[in-house]
This record gives structure tokens, sequence and C-alpha cells, in this order.
């Protein structure tokens, strides 16, 4: 029996979590914004990830590269191609704890359906290690009775030289490094999802020898079963996220709104057990539910999870399109803490110190990052708003008070930034801050302002109303800012007569050092 959302309890759990436009981001007295830009000539990047030192970056490009950039002097280390044949996306997904090691996955060949997940060392980028993709399915009359997990190396190529073949193949879709960095917990899903072919397993693998500990494949949980489809799952739904407990078990939502935590005696009852029928699935540990009391508890599909420093919290994104929203849970009493309302939310991950939320949506035009202070609860920045973002790269820097965001070639960073309050008059006047390429800051105010970084401010300046973000190196689609170095400097204003308040920019002794503007460390 499927429930409906009781409209009266939506309002009080969800009062704590901040209501905010996502498209018009205003300040409250605190916000954060980019003050650190790496630019990489002729990259096109899909994803970066900070070394655990937090002063490098390893990124990954369109085109098969991967480069490790120190972050105060965006200069790159190294620059290779770990598959040299290939010129296909690679994705950076972790860095180990220990630095030395880290995580991509990538298709390689000519055939882009074909995934491998890839151990590198750090040092230099190449490949420790791979791990392929199988060609082992569940698959027959729909009932998953037949067992190719192992097939022997003639089954192998039998199963290779069938035509659509690929379709059986189970690729990775995600990893991080596990238990310290000893283990990889990766999930995985069949090439297509088509009637007949949808298959989702989670896996672990030892990262010095890349054996495969375990295997799990996921069935829905009786109430939600669907006779009518392969594996009993609805297709065309997120894949499912898992994430490592503090405890030593794990948690993990699926495509029908669930929340399980696992343990490795479900795992390994689990695993030997080909049909998917007599598989077991562990009990609901809650149950995300949408604002819209219309919905029933299978709406929201779970698409990211993430634990709290502490342990006590678990962060759920959910739902599909338009419907997606945020969620805290209690680990102990398995109770909502608060909820969001519906906002452009694709993943979730939380700072060390478990003060700072940021969300990711998708790449493309309109995405956004959204940081959530969890403390006062405020929505503390929005954005970037110039260009196309790849926000579901957005990661918390693992020792200081900064987070980084990819778009295009560059790689951005984001930190508190100061306010000010300066009173604008008819006449230019100084702003007490300077600008650069690759730096952004935030102008709120009544009527018009005017913008200039040069001494003669009437010759080369930017007008506009208020502002979500002046950001200096790009276009932003509705005004040109500096992109020459000579457009740089101290920062001019002039404007309808009003008390402005402005966020961001440097100081003179920030812009007169080309090296990263160095943020705090974590409290």
């Amino acid at each position: 029996m499927r429930r409906f959302v009781p409209f009266f309890c939506l309002f009080l759990v969800s009062a704590k979590f901040p209501v905010f436009d996502a498209l018009e981001f205003r300040p409250q007295g605190e916000a954060w914004g980019v003050v650190h830009s790496i630019f990489l000539e002729d990259f096109s990047l899909t994803s970066a990830r900070y070394t655990p030192d937090g002063n490098a970056v390893i990124a990954g490009s369109d085109y098969g590269h991967l480069i490790l950039a120190d972050i105060n002097t965006g200069k790159i280390r190294w620059k290779v191609r770990p598959f040299p044949e290939s010129k296909n996306e690679i994705f950076v997904t972790d860095v180990d704890p220990s630095g030395t090691k880290f995580l991509t996955i990538t298709s390689i060949g000519a055939r882009e359906d074909h995934f491998t997940l890839n151990i590198h060392q750090t040092s230099d980028g190449k490949i420790i290690q791979s791990i392929a993709e199988e060609s082992y399915f569940y698959h027959k009359d729909h009932q998953y009775v037949v067992d190719n997990r192992k097939p022997d190396p003639a089954k192998v190529q039998e199963i290779e030289a069938e035509e659509g073949s690929r379709y059986w193949i189970m690729r990775p879709m995600g990893a991080r490094s596990a238990h310290g960095g000893r283990h990889i917990l990766s999930r995985w899903k069949n090439a297509r999802e088509d009637f007949g072919l949808f298959d989702v397993s989670f896996r672990l693998h030892d990262v010095q020898t890349s054996r495969r500990l375990w295997h799990y494949q996921l069935r829905p949980d009786k109430v939600t079963f669907d006779d009518g489809q392969p594996g009993g799952w609805q297709i065309t739904l997120p894949t499912a996220p898992i994430a490592e407990l503090k405890d030593g078990t794990y948690i993990y939502g699926n495509p029908h709104a669930r929340l399980h935590i696992l343990d490795e005696g479900l795992i390994k009852k689990n695993e030997p057990i080909a049909n998917i029928m007599e598989k077991t699935t562990p009990p609901v540990f809650a149950i995300p539910l949408s604002v819209h009391k219309g919905f029933t508890d299978m709406a929201m599909s779970i698409c990211d999870i993430q634990q709290s420093p502490d342990g006590q919290t678990v962060y759920v994104v959910a739902g599909t399109g338009g419907n997606r929203q945020t969620y805290a849970f209690d680990l102990k009493t398995k109770k909502e803490t608060w909820h969001s309302h519906e906002y452009d939310v694709g993943m979730a991950t939380v700072n060390p110190g478990g003060t700072m939320l940021a969300t990711g949506y998708l790449s493309g035009g309109g995405s956004r990052v959204h940081l959530i202070d969890l403390q006062s609860m405020k929505h503390v920045y929005s954005g970037p708003r110039f260009g196309t973002m790849t926000t579901n790269s957005v990661q918390w820097n693992p020792v200081y008070a900064e987070a980084l965001v990819v778009r295009g070639n560059m790689v951005v960073f984001l930190r508190k930034l100061q306010l000010r309050r300066i009173q604008i008059g008819d006449s230019w006047k100084a702003a007490g801050f300077y600008v650069r390429r690759g730096v952004s800051f935030y102008a709120f105010g009544k009527g018009e302002i005017n913008v200039s970084t040069l001494n003669k401010p009437e010759s080369e300046r930017w007008s506009r109303g208020e502002t979500d973000e002046l950001f200096f190196g790009e276009s932003d689609g509705r005004i040109d800012l500096a992109r020459d170095a000579d457009l740089e400097g101290e920062v001019y204003l002039q404007g309808d007569p009003a008390t402005w308040e402005i966020y961001g920019g440097l100081s003179a002794e920030e812009f007169e050092s080309v090296a990263r503007v160095r943020s705090r460390k974590w409290k």
C-alpha cells in the first residue's frame, strides 16, 4: 500500500531549511563567492577533486587527459592521457586519504559504452590497476535465473560475440575510497535501460590487488516491487547511490524512494543466489516524502547520499526532473530532521566540520551550486552565474574553508566574502577593493551602479542594476566583463546615490600576490 504525504507535517519539519529562489540570490549578511580561478588552456573539464592537503586538484577532461594542478600558483605539475588510444571523457571520482592514489572512470576505445574503473598513482597520474566492465547478466524470461557472474573464458567470448552483447555489460557509474583507502566502494548498472535489461549492483574491491571482495545486487522491497518490469525496477530512474557509514555498515538509496542499511552479513547471504526473486532486501530505513501531498511515497527516487562527519546525520537528495529536494535524517532515530523545498539539486556534500552543505545539479546552462550554512540555516551562495557549469563536481576543500566547481576550462574556488557597505554617488569613487581575472563580487542596492577598473572610468565602464554576480574574466551573458590584464585593478563605483552592500573583491595585498587567496582552515 502506497502512502500519501500528510500536508500538515511538511510545514513543521521544513521550518529549519532556508527557503530561497534558486535564480535570485540575495544574501542576508553572509555570502560566499569566487575568489580564485585556475584557467587551463585547451581543456574542457569534466571533474576535479582536491588532494588531501588541500593545495592541489586532480582534474579530468572531455578528451581523456588528466592533470594535477597547484592551486596556489595555477601551475600544472603533470598532464597525462592514461589511455593514449582514447579521446573519450574521463571523470575523477575520488582521491584516497593518503593522497597517493586516486580513482577515475572512463570509456575506452571507439565503443563509448565500454567503461573501466581505474586506480592511478598521484605522483604522475599513471594507472596502477584497471577494473574492467563485466559481461555477466542475470536475465532469462525476466526472472533472472541465469547466473553468468563468473563465466569461464569461453563463455566471455560467447557473450561478447552476441549481437547487442554490449547491453548486457555492467558498467561503473561511481566510485569512492572506502575503509581508510584500503578498498573501493562502487556502483554499477547495465549499459542500457530497455525492457528486460535493468540491473543495479554495488561492489567492494581491494585497492592493492583490484580483487572484488563482494558484490550486492539490488532488488526492490516487496511493497514497491513492480511485477511488470525486469528485476522489479521501474526503468529510466536514477542509479542507486551508496555511502559507507562509520559503524562499518552501508546506507543506500534506490530508484523507488527507499533508504536501506546494508551489512556484510546480508551481502554474503545474497551473493550466491542467482535468482533475484529469491534475494532478501534489508528493512526500509526511511522514505523521503515530497512536498506535494498528491505524490505517492515512491515519487522521490534517491539521487545522492552522504553521512555527516560526526556520524549522526545522513544527507539525502531525492526526486526526478524538477521535483528534487534535500533531506536530513537522524541515523539513530531514523527520523527526518528537515527537508528542503524543491530546487535545482542533484547531489549534496557536507564540509569536514559538518557546518556547511553544498548542493549541485546537472551540467549545462542554468546549473547552480547552492551553499547552505547549517548552523545559521542561511542560503549563502547561488551560482556561479556565468556560463555553463559542471555543478555536480562541487567539492569542499579537506583543509581550508573553500569549495571548488569546474566550468569549461576553469576550476573556480569559493570562500566566504567580506561585506562592505559603500555610499555611492554621482562622482566616481574608489571602492577600496580590487579584482583580477577569475574573481567575482556582488553589489546590492537601489538604482543603478556603474563599475570600472580604470583610472579614467568614464572611458570604460559597465552599467548594471542590482546584480547577482559580477565575474571578472568571462562574459556572463548580460554584460562583457574584464578579460584583459590591463582592465584588472582597483574597482571604481558610481551611480544613483544610495548605500550599496558589496560582497567580495580582493585586498591590495591579495591583488598584488600572484598566488591563490589563502582561505582560513576549517575550525
